[in-house]
């Protein structure tokens, strides 16, 4: 490898290790173009180390202890004990068998992984500074994944909600989304005394159809969590959410409402990269964008903010770059929120789903679903 101005030359750099990342990478790979894949934590990005693995972890031990719990109707009497500390390193467990897979697909595919932090500085060159030194290639195509973080006001993150090494009492859960309902569903099944606090008038605003977010209000306050809703929180601080004159106190205030994506010091203006509404990297349904040779896949583009979409889409970039006729239709997205009861959709996404961010209710595309045009699942 050329260290310094000069790079060296490779068919595709891609900037993000997560679902989409990894994705378009392998894909690539797979075509028989050299690929770098430029990742500043660890493989696998927010959603298998931070999000989507770690959350369904902690709700699949919340589901057995539920169970258990409820086992006394049927006269199985069990006295259940939650070891944070246990569960938590078993979920580690989980979490690092599964980056290892993937980072196990990346070398098998001889994808070059280069930790750092990667930036455009120019139309078909990238930067890597990897901490030590600051490294170049120059690209045919580019595809950036670099996802999104959570914007909180106060409290603590979804994220890091999921990576407490106590379990507290009381939690408060700021938003409405799916993100919100599944860290409220995770800790009630815990054990924690839980509170949704909900911007909105109905829950899951991802999608049009008010049956699923009643159901989940349903299943919510069946497992005792306290729905407070509508709840526009003013501020959150001191453990406490104020929500006008009400203050809603808790040891633990997780605030889901909002997610930006990570498009700073990514050098878009090196490239000529132009940004939609609401700072997301605007593409087509090739995943190209106004860099024709540069493609954004995942939480930096608009859209439903899901892992398999971020995938589909990888896919389809590496192979659109490629010059395979490939195309992504977020209509035929499916979509699966882990709440209770869980919910799951299918059908016309385009018609039926909020292409908001992470369930926070900023509509994208208008049009009420009719239930004849999708079919929906409790």
């Amino acid at each position: 490898m050329v260290i310094g101005q000069t790079g060296e030359r490779v068919d595709m750099v891609v900037i993000g290790g997560g679902p989409g990342g990894y994705s378009a990478a392998i894909r690539a790979a797979q075509l028989g173009r050299s690929v770098v894949l430029i990742e500043r934590g660890t493989v696998g990005g927010v959603c298998l180390n931070h999000g989507c693995i770690p959350a369904k972890a902690l709700l699949s031990a919340g589901r057995l202890i539920a169970q258990a719990r409820a086992s006394s109707a049927i006269g199985i009497d069990a006295r259940i004990s939650v070891d944070l500390d246990r569960l938590q390193a078993w979920k580690r467990d989980v979490v690092t068998k599964l980056a290892q897979g993937v980072r196990g697909l990346l070398a098998r595919w001889d994808v070059r992984v280069v930790e750092g932090v990667g930036r455009l500085s120019g139309e078909r060159r990238v930067a890597i500074d990897t901490g030590v030194d600051v490294r170049y290639f120059e690209f045919d195509a580019a595809v950036l994944a670099t996802g999104a973080r959570a914007a909180i006001a106060g409290g603590i993150t979804p994220e890091a909600a999921l990576d407490l090494a106590r379990l507290p009492e009381e939690v408060a859960v700021v938003g409405d989304g799916y993100i919100a309902t599944e860290v409220a569903t995770a800790f009630a099944r815990l054990g924690s005394s839980v509170t949704l606090l909900a911007p909105g008038d109905a829950l899951l605003p991802e999608v049009e159809e008010p049956l699923l977010g009643r159901a989940v209000l349903t299943g919510l306050k069946r497992l005792g969590v306290r729905v407070v809703m509508p709840a526009p929180v003013d501020r959150i601080g001191d453990g406490r959410a104020v929500c006008g004159v009400e203050e809603i106190e808790a040891e633990t205030i997780v605030d889901a409402r909002h997610r930006l994506p990570n498009t700073e010091d990514l050098g878009l203006d090196q490239a000529g990269i132009r940004l939609s509404s609401g700072g997301f990297i605007a593409v087509d349904n090739q995943q190209r964008t106004s860099s024709h040779h540069i493609f954004a896949v995942g939480d930096i583009i608009a859209g439903p903010a899901f892992a398999h979409g971020a995938i589909m889409a990888g896919r389809v970039a590496a192979e659109a770059a490629a010059g395979l006729p490939a195309a992504f239709d977020v209509a035929v997205l499916p979509l699966a929120f882990f709440t209770e009861p869980e919910v799951a959709v299918a059908g016309r996404a385009d018609v039926g789903l909020r292409h908001g961010r992470s369930g926070q209710g900023r509509s994208r595309h208008g049009g009420h679903a009719p239930m004849r045009d999708w079919n929906c699942s409790l």
